[in-house]
């Protein structure tokens, strides 16, 4: 990511606190996409964001 080589934007390796905030962002604008290309996090995401 800090590197310019992931989907995932660049401000989410400032910080955990960044990177869930990033994350959660790409989870609920993108989900088929997170889905596809990163299925471990979606599962983290889903399993805290959907009842």
């Amino acid at each position: 990511m800090n590197n310019d080589d992931s989907d995932i934007r660049n401000y989410g390796g400032t910080s955990e606190i960044e990177f869930l905030a990033v994350a959660g962002e790409y989870f609920f604008e993108r989900p088929k996409l997170m889905k596809r290309k990163h299925p471990d996090l979606y599962k983290m995401l889903a399993s805290c964001f959907i009842k």
